[in-house]
């Protein structure tokens, strides 16, 4: 399996209902999202002490009287959050499909970037949040660059993760990049 040569935060849901219990999936939803929720939810309702929470919903937890311990990013600032990955095979026999699906990715995160307030409403709707607390958590991904205009991955994140799957496996590190193939966004930035 290889990375495709973007990074990627949002996926077509098509309407389905999670599994998980409260969370409920828009037209495009973000997948680390449900389980964040979840996350979330139990923190809340002090079934754990203390849990990871994306931004914003580390915005909505400290608005409920939470203490923010760390940010991730102060720690890891080059960490490659997320990747769209596909099995190679596949990739290489609906390579069109493919890069018709990185360019309407490529439309949808420039739009994010582009379109402040809607892309806040949006978000305040689909993990049921308020206005404010959803454009912090805009004004923190485009002010941080934790999104890629592009969707470009970024080597020092993927080095720094394939490191700590190594360490935490007992794996030998591995050369990131040689599972990284920038071919399909190229053709995809190219193309659009």
């Amino acid at each position: 399996m290889k990375i495709l040569q973007t990074a990627f935060s949002f996926f077509p849901s098509n309407n389905r209902k999670s599994k998980i219990e409260n969370v409920k999936w828009g037209g495009i939803a973000a997948i680390g999202v449900a389980f964040a929720l979840c996350g979330a939810t139990a923190l809340t309702s002090g079934q754990v002490a203390a849990v990871f929470l994306v931004v914003p919903l580390v915005f909505a937890a400290q608005a409920q009287g939470f203490n923010v311990l760390a940010y991730y990013k102060d720690y890891f600032p080059n960490y490659q959050l997320t990747v769209m990955s596909v099995k190679c095979g596949w990739a290489e026999k609906h390579r069109a499909l493919l890069v018709r699906f990185i360019q309407g990715a490529l439309r949808a995160n420039r739009w994010l970037f582009a379109n402040k307030e809607a892309a806040s409403e949006f978000l305040a709707k689909e993990i049921q949040m308020s206005p404010e607390l959803a454009r912090k958590g805009w004004e923190c991904y485009t002010a941080n660059r934790i999104w890629h205009p592009n969707l470009e991955v970024n080597p020092d994140g993927m080095k720094l993760a394939l490191e700590i799957l190594a360490e935490d496996a007992k794996l030998a590190p591995q050369d990131a990049m040689k599972y990284v193939d920038r071919s399909f966004l190229q053709q995809a930035l190219k193309d659009l």
